[in-house]
């Protein structure tokens, strides 16, 4: 009997353990101009794929869009190193359009970079996540 509390002991140690060692990062994104289409938004946990390589993404969300801001959460996320990119996916067809190589679709990366030439780099987008739940601000860069 005093084996079997202590297994559960354990067991309930580790799971509380477990509990703490990740957090919910929580991404609103406001200024969207329009509720036709949906939110594409992907986490990286690196730079392989960043920005547009969803596929690569760490975890990735869709969301549609009722009012000009959209709040997505990625759950039980370990600490670490991250970045965020979205796109108003604005007909559906869960990709980023684009005219001559440019996006006519709106679009956004972490820590609000504003886009030059190229696509955004990670290192810039990048931002760490503690324990602590966290909530990111974006708005559309373009």
């Amino acid at each position: 009997m005093q084996k079997l509390i202590s297994i559960i002991f354990l067991f309930g140690w580790v799971v509380v353990c477990q509990a703490q060692d990740s957090a919910t990062l929580s991404v609103t994104i406001s200024n969207l101009e329009n509720p036709h289409g949906q939110l594409l938004v992907a986490l990286f946990n690196n730079p392989e794929g960043f920005p547009e390589g969803g596929a690569a993404a760490f975890r990735s969300l869709k969301s549609g869009i009722t009012v000009d801001s959209v709040t997505v959460s990625f759950r039980d996320l370990p600490p670490g190193i991250y970045a965020v990119c979205f796109v108003h996916d604005r007909n559906m067809n869960e990709e980023m359009d684009k005219r001559m190589g440019i996006p006519s679709e709106k679009y956004g990366v972490s820590n609000n970079i504003r886009m030059g030439f190229g696509p955004p780099k990670y290192e810039e987008a990048k931002f760490y996540l503690n324990r602590k739940d966290t909530t990111i601000y974006l708005t559309p860069a373009f």
